[in-house]
Parts: structure tokens; C-alpha cells; sequence
């Protein structure tokens, strides 16, 4: 390879932007893009994308890529199930061929789980330069189960406008839940929340859902939140620099998940850099992110009761609520794109 090869990086993943598609997904590799864009320019670095959503448009695309990833020597590469499943033994050749490394940023917390059955993508992804889960959980269950030595965690991240704002509401309690609008999310807890609220005649509290609507969730969702339509309003979708500076004007942020095998959920990040303290389910990963106490209280999985009562506490406490505020604050620069930077460093310069 060539000198100025040796100096470009590609990261490889699904971006979506032909449709401005935000999810967890695509807001983690458009982060991780813009973090290597910025801070490796400074060090003569050549950063550029590829983006996997136009396999969509034709599969010849796929072809394109591979021929692509051979013009850089490191790739930075952050699949979703199928693209590991198909495509990465390719992308592994291709990268074999021209000592290529290969840096995997895992989105989500399913790699374990997907690799049982995978002998050969374990025995392939024991040989890429690094594989970065967002958990200490899921780095330990990939040295242990797999016995894989590349692991490094790496704490899902933002950029934003420091700027933004802070000030709370002067008047009632806002609640928020901001995640994609699927039942398996805990909308039943957040509607047991609203009737619990009615019955016990919080009149002073409101609770906003932000997020897309699964398609066939829909009407189902407009039916019920019509019954609260006194508590509960659905805000639209937040377009990504505005996130943290809306989330600034809530005090609890409710994430009840049904969905066990969470990885590090971009929300709670996001309501961790607006100063808001979080009541969550207790999925797999839950405690290495939410403090019990401390940054927000976690609530018994599956036990929709539990946490609503959780909310209550927090709405009759209010001191408490403000401690856990502050706490955040202290809390919150393990996930700064600082803090990813320095691990990211010792990797690439």
C-alpha cells in the first residue's frame, strides 16, 4: 500500500442519510464519523464514509463498497445483525488481503447472543485489530464465552452545543420518554403511569413522547394516548441537534423497556447531558448505566408497578429528584466525545 493509504480511514455502516433515518443505529455512526473527522484531520488523517443504506437502491452497491474499502487502511466498521451475518466474512477477506484494520463498533447489545452459533465469525472477529462494545458487561461476555483479546469498551457519545439550555420548567412536573414508539419499548408502563397520575389527581404533571411510530403500532398508539390525552402528548420526532436542548426543559426521563438485551440506549445518554435523571427497567445492562440512587432508579424488568411507583417516589420527593439532578451532572463525562477520543487514539495514531 501506498504512503497516503496508510493515512485514510473509511467508516463503513448504515448512516441513513438518503431519508434522514434516526435511530440508535444511525445516530452512533454518524457520531463516530464525526468524531474521527474531527480530531483526525488534525493529525493528517483522511476520513470519509460509506453509506449501507444504499445496498437498498441495488446490490450492486454491495460490490462497490468492497472494491472501495481497498483504497483505506483502516476500516471502522458498524454492522447491523444481517451485515455481519452476510456481508463481514467478505469484508474480512478484502481487509485480510490489504492489511486492512479492522475496527468494529459494536451498536446495541446483542453480540454475544448472535455469535453462538457463528464459529466463524468469532474465529474472524478474533483477529480484527479491535472490537468496541458499549458495555463492560458485553466485554466481558466476549473475553470469557469467546475468548477474545481485542476488546476495548467504548461508551456511546454526543456532540453538541455546550451552549444549551438549562433552565427547568417554572410550572408542573414534565415527564418525557424519547425512544422508537414500539409496545416492546414500555408504552403500557407509560400509560399505567398516566391512569396512576389521573387517579391520584397530579394535575401539575405532563409526560411528552418523542420518537418514530412503528407502522403497525400506530393506531393502537393514537387510541391510547387519546384516553390520556390530559397527560400525555406525542411530540414528533427531535431532529438530533435539538435533542439535549429539549430534554433540558424536562425533570424525569422515563425509559421502562420490555427489551431485555438493550446495549447502552442513545437516550439515556442524551437525558444524562440535559442534567435529567432517569427511571429505568431493569434490562441486561441497566446498572452499568443508570446509578440506582444516585443518576436515577432502576425498577424490577417486567414489573410495570414497581416503576411507576418509582415515579411517584420521585414526584412526592422532590428534594431528591434535585440530588439526583446533580448527580447527573458529576455523572455525565464518561460520555463525552472527549472521553471516546482517548480511547479511540491509542487505536488509530
Amino acid at each position: 500500500m501506498s504512503g497516503m493509504s496508510k493515512k485514510k480511514i473509511l467508516v463503513y455502516g448504515y448512516f441513513g442519510y438518503q431519508n434522514n433515518q434516526l435511530d440508535g443505529q444511525t445516530i452512533k455512526t454518524r457520531s463516530i464519523f464525526e468524531l474521527l473527522k474531527e480530531k483526525c484531520t488534525y493529525h493528517g488523517i483522511q476520513v470519509d464514509y460509506f453509506d449501507t443504506q444504499i445496498f437498498k437502491k441495488s446490490k450492486f452497491n454491495l460490490l462497490k463498497s468492497l472494491v472501495l474499502i481497498f483504497r483505506y487502511n483502516k476500516l471502522f466498521y458498524l454492522p447491523a445483525h444481517n451485515n455481519l451475518k452476510f456481508i463481514f466474512p467478505f469484508i474480512y477477506i478484502v481487509c485480510k488481503i490489504s492489511r486492512i484494520d479492522i475496527h468494529y463498533v459494536v451498536v446495541g447489545g446483542w453480540l454475544h447472543d448472535f455469535l453462538k452459533t457463528l464459529p466463524l465469525h468469532r474465529w474472524m472477529l478474533r483477529k480484527v485489530k479491535c472490537i468496541y462494545p458499549q458495555t463492560k458487561e458485553l466485554v466481558r461476555l466476549l473475553e470469557n464465552s469467546y475468548n477474545f483479546n481485542n476488546v476495548v469498551q467504548l461508551n456511546n457519545f454526543r456532540i453538541i452545543d455546550e451552549r444549551c439550555n438549562t433552565v427547568k420548567p417554572k410550572h408542573g412536573v414534565k415527564l418525557v420518554f424519547m425512544a422508537r414508539v414500539h409496545p416492546q419499548k414500555g408504552l403500557n408502563t407509560i400509560y399505567q403511569l398516566a391512569d396512576r397520575l389521573r387517579k391520584i389527581a397530579r394535575e401539575n404533571v405532563t409526560i411528552d413522547i418523542y420518537g418514530p411510530i412503528y407502522d403497525q403500532y400506530k393506531e393502537e398508539f393514537y387510541t391510547r394516548i387519546r384516553e390520556f390525552e390530559d397527560i400525555i402528548k406525542y411530540s414528533g420526532i427531535l431532529l438530533p441537534e435539538k435533542i439535549v436542548d429539549t430534554l433540558s426543559g424536562y425533570d424525569i426521563f422515563l425509559f421502562p423497556t420490555e427489551y431485555y438485551t438493550e446495549g447502552f440506549p442513545g437516550s439515556i445518554l442524551e437525558a444524562y447531558l440535559a442534567d435529567l435523571p432517569v427511571v429505568a427497567s431493569n434490562w441486561q445492562y441497566a446498572p452499568e448505566f443508570v446509578v440506582d440512587g444516585q443518576t436515577g432508579y432502576i425498577s424490577e424488568f417486567g414489573n410495570s408497578q414497581d416503576f411507576v411507583n418509582k415515579v411517584i417516589y420521585l414526584l412526592d420527593n422532590p428534594t431528591i429528584l434535585d440530588k439526583l439532578s446533580e448527580c447527573v451532572k458529576h455523572h455525565k463525562h464518561k460520555y463525552s466525545p472527549e472521553f471516546a477520543w482517548k480511547i479511540l487514539r491509542q487505536k488509530i495514531i
